[in-house]
């Protein structure tokens, strides 16, 4: 009787040690156990690669996955307090980057910047975000009207980032992370 569950304490820590494992370095895991299997799909991995080349990188903090437009929460990051200028901007694509410009602008759907009143450094809530025009002039602008669930749909991907600008040259960029908006 022993042995018999000796043998189960171990093919139960088995599998435990098996799971972690594969959380924790975000691989597929399968786990025997007798007639137990276990299938861990890699947790979502996020790039950490700045989106503007030669910057420092900002550090995204949250959303990392996903965003509650109802709940009203915030995108938070840790950016450098040593800059002019903050933009923080969603996107409907991965936002395309060249010769230290965003090229796909039509993408780029809201956003905010450190000169309005409802931007804070290193957040901003959801719900404060306001919408970007693309057509204003060669690079678009923010609008003021705010981001609503009408600019969405319930369980969109969307990809966020944050870049910081001194005395108007580009110094720092977070990665474009993919998420998903839900209300």
């Amino acid at each position: 009787m022993k042995t018999k569950r000796i043998s189960y304490i171990l093919k139960q820590f088995t599998f435990f040690i098996a799971i972690f494992f594969g959380i924790m370095t975000g691989g597929e895991t399968i786990v025997s156990c007798g007639e137990i299997i276990v299938s861990c799909e890699p947790i979502n991995v996020q790039s950490e690669t700045p989106i503007f080349d030669g910057t420092e990188k900002i550090d995204l903090d949250y959303p990392y996955y996903e965003i509650n437009y109802v709940d009203n929460e915030s995108f938070i990051w840790d950016g450098p307090d040593d800059v002019d200028n903050l933009v923080m901007a969603l996107f409907n694509s991965p936002p395309a980057v060249s010769d230290g410009l965003i090229t796909n602008t039509q993408d780029w759907v809201a956003g905010a910047s450190s000169d309005m009143p409802q931007f804070h450094r290193g957040y901003i809530r959801i719900q404060d975000l306001v919408l970007f025009d693309d057509t204003n002039d060669d690079y678009g602008d923010f609008t003021g009207t705010l981001f609503t669930v009408g600019d969405f749909g319930d369980g969109d991907t969307m990809y966020w980032a944050v870049w910081a600008f001194s005395y108007g040259i580009l110094t720092h960029s977070s990665p474009a992370y993919k998420i998903i908006v839900y209300y």
